[in-house]
């Protein structure tokens, strides 16, 4: 980066698809691949040698860094990755923690809730548009974000109250991405393009005035917004 040009981090044999990253405010930067998962720091990246399975979702949580993939789940706390049973659908997509100390899961077999007593599934359609989800977020008034093919699901309280569809001005009903911006709007990646809520309405940007393609499958805000 420092002379302008993009260095290659990892060797041959070792590149193929990474699925998740989580940036820590220290810099570090967790990232979960096809073959395992990564810790970037500066131009220094390192693999964590416990874990040799695919990983898809990374969060960080009271209890230290959490990583799934389909074929398990590891938790490091302090220096060891300790590795558990998978007691989910393994069509992991999407992990955030909540302010209590458990964490929610979004699967393509439904919306997974696990506290440290329980372990609770989402599946009807009473509770969601549809159990095949992609993405999490939280609002800016803490509701939880519930993004999937159909539309977009709106928790509270670990309890339904509100959904977006074509109905309700969401242009798209697959849904890729969710994420809330430093301003407090919500922007959502879709098939078609880029959707922006501002707490009254969306408005949604496409083509190559404003992307370099409508398929949009992940979001990220710089410092700045």
């Amino acid at each position: 980066p420092t002379q302008g040009q993009w260095r290659q981090m990892m060797p041959k044999h070792e590149i193929g698809p990474c699925f998740a990253a989580r940036s820590e405010p220290d810099g570090q930067v967790w990232i979960g691949a096809w073959n395992g998962l990564y810790s970037a720091t500066g131009s220094t990246l390192k693999r964590a040698p416990e874990i040799d399975q695919p990983i898809t979702a990374v969060c960080a949580q009271q209890q230290g860094i959490l990583c799934l993939g389909p074929d398990g789940m590891w938790i490091k706390s302090g220096g060891d990755w300790q590795e558990k049973p998978l007691p989910y659908s393994r069509q992991i997509r999407a992990l955030l923690p909540d302010s209590e100390g458990g964490y929610w899961i979004a699967t393509g077999m439904g919306l997974y809730y696990q506290s440290s007593t329980r372990t609770q599934l989402f599946q009807s359609e009473r509770d969601l548009l549809s159990p095949n989800l992609t993405d999490l977020a939280y609002d800016a008034h803490d509701r939880l974000w519930i993004g999937g093919l159909g539309g977009i699901t709106v928790f509270q309280a670990q309890r339904r109250v509100a959904h977006f569809t074509p109905a309700e001005g969401l242009p798209s009903i697959d849904v890729q991405a969710v994420t809330r911006a430093p301003d407090g709007s919500m922007w959502v990646g879709t098939k078609i393009g880029i959707a922006r809520f501002d707490g009254r309405s969306w408005s949604l940007r496409h083509s190559r005035r404003w992307l370099l393609h409508d398929d949009v499958r992940d979001i990220a805000f710089a410092q700045d917004g």
